[in-house]
């Protein structure tokens, strides 16, 4: 399907009907740590693949490349799926009843998804914003999430994101902190996390990235300084510290990070949402760990968290940025050279905070799916092999802030965790297939 076409069936997407919920509550974004894919060996993929606007050339799944919807559950084979049988079904969305975890905190944020204590299950840890800590929870393999630690945090933590940090084969966490202006790191040692390390990072540090940005085989922190309005780079060292922040122009209230080679010279580049501005500011990496001026461009409106993924399938990196005013989440289809064509809206659930592209239905097309506040629930857009796209919602919590796909409970199809901000819970939506 050519690029207008493409275009054109965003536009016209509709959405379902929307769950009463709560209100916006407090305000906060989101980054490559809450708005991640986590595989079930517990790798947590990075978000680097997003099209330009190209032939949307889809790679067959099934002999006739049909696809049915039947509400909860929809087959690309053509035969109604059955939620529930064990059966994975290319093209079904199934899921079970959420499992909630409470005692989190009374304002959990950020959301990451790994293997934190090597018992082959996932885990995850948070931002406890209100209580200042960052919160652990430990999975079994079904589903359910035991509360772990506690660790004390800068005010107002944020984001965080999850990563071997000292070299010694063992997760480590890092945390941005609001209230601090810093990046908070924990180095794990034989199962017990030491205390915090704080890292200076801007103004208001919010959004938070790990990736190697300067390929020395040392993980690197990308953070958003949401006053400062700036990309904050600290080079790791590969023992767990850091060289000190250098800053770059964003734009006004930078709030999420992405990573991605958006412009195909094969080192990584970072784009970053703009709340205050409508924009997206992308900058390309140069390889050594610092970056060319940034570029903005244009999206829907006050954008909180960025994801970078291949969505039209046409081999460029493009980029998807949530708007909770308008209920659109806008797409820019990349070029592949680091340009970037006008946003598409594409419509989702009601308060869109946080976004992840995830193939949802195991059809082979990535999906979005993004946690709609206003909606009290999680809204998964399927890509459709026609070309069109189809919206459910599934009601989760008083307040969905941040989102993490994971296989929890092991079966072999993607769940959803994500944090309820006003219930202070953090709450599984498991896959039922």
């Amino acid at each position: 399907m050519k690029a207008a076409a493409w275009m054109a069936a965003l536009l016209l997407a509709g959405c379902g009907d929307d769950v009463s919920g709560a209100g916006e509550g407090t305000s906060g974004g989101a980054s490559t740590s809450s708005g991640s894919t986590t595989l079930p060996g517990g790798t947590t993929s990075s978000e680097t693949s997003l099209g330009s606007g190209g032939e949307l050339d889809i790679p067959d799944v099934d002999p006739d490349g049909s696809s049915t919807s039947t509400g909860a559950s929809s087959s690309s084979t053509g035969v109604d799926a059955a939620c529930g049988d064990g059966e994975h079904e290319p093209g079904e969305l199934c899921f079970g009843g959420p499992i909630a975890l409470a005692g989190v905190g009374s304002s959990p944020t950020g959301l990451a998804a790994a293997d934190l204590d090597g018992d082959g299950h996932l885990d995850v840890a948070l931002a406890g914003t209100a209580e200042s800590q960052v919160v652990t929870a430990y999975g079994d393999g079904t589903g359910v999430l035991t509360l772990g630690e506690s660790l004390p945090a800068g005010l107002q933590p944020r984001e965080v994101a999850i990563a071997d940090l000292d070299g010694n084969g063992e997760p480590d966490i890092a945390a941005s902190n609001l209230g601090t202006n810093y990046v908070a790191v924990y180095l794990q040692e034989k199962g017990t996390f030491g205390a915090q390390m704080p890292q200076a990072a801007g103004l208001r540090t919010r959004g938070l990235a790990i990736a190697d940005v300067n390929d020395d085989g040392n993980p690197d922190l990308l953070a958003a300084a949401e006053m400062s309005g700036t990309l904050e780079v600290l080079l790791g060292n590969g023992d767990g510290t850091f060289i000190p922040a250098v800053s770059y122009p964003a734009g006004v209230e930078a709030y999420g990070v992405a990573t991605g080679d958006l412009d195909g010279n094969g080192t990584l580049d970072v784009a970053i949402p703009n709340f205050g501005t409508n924009t997206v500011t992308t900058f390309s990496g140069i390889g050594d760990g610092t970056f060319a001026e940034g570029a903005p461009w244009v999206v829907a409106s006050a954008p909180r968290a960025i994801e970078v993924f291949d969505f039209n399938l046409d081999g460029n990196l493009d980029l998807l940025a949530p708007s909770f005013d308008v209920q659109f989440v806008s797409i820019l289809p990349g070029d592949g050279a680091g340009a970037f064509g006008d946003y598409v809206p594409l419509l989702v659930g009601q308060g869109p905070y946080d976004s992840v592209v995830a193939d949802m239905n195991l059809d082979g097309l990535p999906d979005l799916v993004t946690a709609a506040r206003n909606a009290g629930a999680v809204s998964v857009v399927l890509q459709l092999r026609d070309g069109t796209f189809e919206e459910q919602e599934f009601f989760v919590a008083l307040n969905p802030l941040a989102l993490v796909i994971a296989d929890f409970n092991e079966d072999g199809s993607p769940d959803v965790g994500v944090t309820d901000a006003f219930g202070g819970a953090l709450v599984v939506l498991p896959s039922n297939p």
